[in-house]
């Protein structure tokens, strides 16, 4: 899957929460749940997000033919609009992401760089997946640019729920 479709899948999906048009969104616990079908191929694809508790950030799963993809995306209201803002941070990304669920230990990986943040990398996807279902307290994701880290926690109850219910990859 292409890294774009993957941002634009959790874009729709993020900007249900800021009143901009998309498809009908299920809420679950913290997180929410969009399923869609792509008018050109009927093609099923489905995403599940979290928003932090600041809506600075944005943790979303991705399904489409199959296979999972996961990214953190920093939110379009927290920059304020500016996009020489998240230009500049798209070319200073570190790839470096160490994350935890719950009290498991915490997993220090490369994901890959996008203008609004990092993605999972593809053969890793399944297992960052696999570990959001079963927290059942918080996600933790630590990771930066080149003048900040970030530390950021997500609430995981509805997780399982929601991305259980992506049915393109049932």
């Amino acid at each position: 899957m292409k890294t774009s479709a993957l941002f634009l899948g959790i874009f729709l999906t993020s900007s249900a929460l800021i009143g901009l048009e998309a498809q009908e969104v299920e809420q679950m616990g913290s997180w929410y749940y969009q399923a869609s079908l792509d008018p050109i191929t009927d093609m099923n694809s489905s995403s599940s997000f979290t928003m932090d508790d600041d809506e600075k950030w944005v943790l979303g799963i991705h399904c489409s033919e199959g296979d999972y993809s996961a990214a953190i995306i920093i939110h379009s209201t927290s920059l304020n609009g500016s996009l020489l803002r998240l230009q500049m941070l798209a070319e200073t990304w570190k790839r470096t992401m160490t994350w935890r669920t719950d009290q498991s230990e915490p997993m220090t990986e490369n994901w890959l760089t996008a203008k609004s943040g990092l993605i999972v990398q593809k053969d890793r996807a399944l297992k960052f997946v696999e570990a959001l279902i079963l927290a059942t307290d918080r996600i933790v994701l630590r990771f930066g640019h080149s003048a900040a880290t970030y530390t950021v926690v997500f609430a995981a109850d509805g997780a399982a729920d929601a991305i259980g219910a992506l049915n393109a990859c049932s």
